[in-house]
C-alpha cells in the first residue's frame, strides 16, 4: 500500500510535467510557426527573383 506522502508527491511530479510538456509543445508550436514563416518568405523572393529574371 502506498503511502499518502507517496501518492501527493506522485501527483505533483505529474502536474509539474504536464505544465513542463505544455511549455514545450508551445515553444515547438512557436519555433514551427516561425520555420514556416521564414520558408514561405523565401519561397515567395524566389518566385519574385525568377518573375524579374
Amino acid at each position: 500500500m502506498l503511502s499518502t506522502g507517496v501518492v501527493v508527491f506522485e501527483f505533483q511530479y505529474q502536474k509539474q510535467q504536464l505544465t513542463v510538456n505544455r511549455e514545450l509543445m508551445l515553444k515547438l508550436q512557436d519555433q514551427i510557426r516561425e520555420n514556416l514563416n521564414r520558408a514561405d518568405n523565401c519561397t515567395k523572393e524566389k518566385v519574385h527573383n525568377f518573375r524579374n529574371k
